[in-house]
């Protein structure tokens, strides 16, 4: 050891050992401080480098030994206690309450005198690396009085708070820089004395040149052995761009549309705004439901496979990350959602992350194209305007749910609109319109080519009233490639009633009704073209025979029957073989 010798206390009731071991204790070069045990007399060690104590007097003096050993580790010091007693007692409860070491008695002088190096050797290299692992922090460090006096603050607190020396900082009371930021310091000041300790209180704090800040602050009470505050002590760490980020994040996720959970051994332990909307719940509701109460949100359909996919989750099985489920809203309806889940640690413990998305409007979108498809499929086997037109009303009907719903033709000839099919029967308005009329949604629709939303009727000087109650209307023309044909016009009792779903819906079905009613045309066309075609062939005086694959006569004109010396419909559907004599057959076929 190197400067002035280290100082020993020693407290020991009996004279005579508190004289042995001085002596022991100077032969090894310490200086030694052996008082008599008087009510203070732990208060005249303050100055000492390292106790040896009697069990006894250590039993007596524990509350104030234990402060002194505090006191001198909040000065960034270390004071090595040594407790000594008889070898065959325990030496646990010493060292539980916060003791360094025990020494057996009697003592042994060699054991005593490594132990007594050994502590003083972790003191100082204690001290000194305590020191300074307080002075080259990145963490504020500070110890303060009740009253907002700074007693102490280390070079990363200095610079944090923008001051360019402690000394400049200790001119400050906190009480008043406290209230400029307003810092809740009375409310920590309350907590930190209730307590005793404080840990990760987050706040504002303001620097020198006014700029605010978010901090995370932990500090302890420090008092005398009389139970005064001596003062604050605690860390101070700057986490504004946490905080922020946070801040960020709640925003986000508190507007996000879509519903947002964290579900956690089957129950809900965090939600944003849009899952109580989504699930007609309150949050609060829905963090007191039980997990079974959880699950039966689900629909009993899907409520099987849901609750497997939550567990192989949680066990880290692979389970597709996207599902789509139905689960009961709290007023009975069934709802509609695409579910995104990731298992997450939450608070320690594994969770599962979902964010969920009203599909309903979807699906039920998904649902009517399926319908407007099934539709065209039967339509193709119309052959009939008429029966088209009245088909894709009825469909018209079921699927958008309105009840007034009309099919207009193109009338190129006449250059007219005429009505081919009403959902109401007879119209209160006209069966026929002018192509080139102003009056008309409907001719607006079949002039431009383009869908005619109105929301409002009242305010559309083109419209024709013919049912008093309706109050908006859609038109959309029915085209083939870019030549429109006819129009599909429904109105509503509502006003603005045609929203993107319902206009989406009756377009498709417009495309396939163009489709069907120009097969029907196309069909009708051949039919007259069929007709004329045999009705010349009828009035040939050759005799006319068509036969299917299976040598079945198919078709004969009177000309023909009358050859074989029968009626036409005596010689359909039998074999031809039966009218033409063998030795031909060949030359028949050839």
């Amino acid at each position: 050891m190197s400067g002035k010798p280290p100082t020993i206390g020693v407290l020991f009731s009996s004279a005579a050992d508190r004289r042995l071991l001085r002596e022991f204790l100077q032969e090894e070069g310490y200086f030694v401080f052996s008082p008599e045990i008087e009510k203070n007399v732990v208060a005249d060690l303050a100055g000492v480098d390292l106790i040896i104590v009697e069990n006894k007097v250590a039993q007596r003096f524990r509350n104030e030994l234990i402060n002194l050993k505090n006191r001198i580790g909040a000065a960034f010091s270390f004071l090595p206690v040594l407790v000594a007693q008889p070898f065959h007692e325990p030496a646990g409860p010493w060292l539980t309450a916060g003791f360094d070491d025990v020494i057996p008695l009697p003592v042994v002088k060699p054991l005593l005198s490594v132990r007594v190096k050994t502590w003083l050797r972790i003191r100082e290299e204690t001290a000194g690396r305590f020191r300074a692992l307080v002075e080259e922090s990145a963490i504020g460090f500070y110890r303060t009085t009740p009253d907002g006096r700074v007693l102490y603050a280390n070079p990363a607190l200095v610079r944090l708070l923008g001051f360019s020396s402690f000394a400049e900082l200790a001119q400050h009371n906190l009480e008043d820089l406290a209230q400029r930021a307003g810092y809740p310091r009375a409310r920590f000041k309350e907590l930190l004395e209730k307590e005793g300790r404080v840990q990760g209180f987050e706040s504002m704090w303001i620097r020198r040149d006014g700029h605010r800040f978010w901090t995370r602050e932990n500090a302890r009470v420090v008092r005398d052995e009389f139970g005064r505050i001596l003062y604050y002590e605690g860390t101070v760490e700057d986490v504004t761009e946490r905080v922020e980020a946070q801040q960020a994040y709640f925003t986000v996720v508190e507007n996000s549309l879509q519903g947002i959970a964290v579900l956690q051994d089957g129950r809900v332990v965090f939600g944003n705004p849009a899952l109580e909307q989504l699930c007609g719940r309150s949050l609060a509701e829905l963090m007191a439901m039980t997990p079974e109460e959880v699950l039966a949100m689900v629909h009993p359909e899907d409520r099987p496979w849901v609750a497997e996919n939550m567990r192989r989750r949680l066990q880290g099985e692979p389970v597709p990350p996207v599902s789509e489920f139905r689960f009961i809203h709290k007023d009975g309806s069934t709802r509609w959602v695409r579910a995104l889940a990731k298992k997450i640690e939450f608070s320690g413990r594994p969770a599962i992350l979902v964010s969920y998305v009203d599909i309903t409007q979807e699906r039920r979108l998904a649902e009517r194209l399926n319908a407007v498809g099934e539709l065209g499929r039967k339509l193709v086997l119309s052959r009939s305007l008429g029966e088209v037109a009245q088909a894709v009303v009825e469909g018209a009907c079921a699927l958008v749910g309105f009840t007034d719903v009309s099919l207009y033709l193109v009338d190129e000839r006449r250059g007219e609109l005429m009505l081919l099919a009403h959902s109401l029967g007879e119209p209160h308005g006209p069966r026929c319109l002018p192509l080139d009329a102003e009056q008309g949604v409907v001719v607006r629709a079949a002039r431009t080519g383009k869908v005619q939303n109105i929301p409002d009727v009242s305010q559309e000087p083109a419209y024709i009233r013919a049912y008093p109650q309706n109050r908006s209307e859609i038109a959309i023309p029915l085209k083939v490639g870019e030549k429109v044909i006819g129009v599909l016009n429904v109105e509503s009792e509502h006003p603005a009633a045609f929203g993107l779903e319902e206009e989406r819906v009756l377009t498709t079905l417009a495309d396939v009704a163009a489709v069907a009613l120009e097969n029907a045309r196309l069909f009708g066309e051949l039919e007259e073209l069929r007709h004329f075609h045999e009705g010349i062939v009828q009035t040939l005086a050759e005799g006319v025979v068509l036969v299917d694959p299976e040598g079945r006569i198919a078709f004969a004109n009177p000309a023909a029957a009358s050859l074989v010396g029968c009626k036409v419909s005596e010689v359909l559907g039998k074999p031809w073989r039966e009218f033409v004599a063998p030795p031909f057959w060949n030359f028949v076929e050839e």
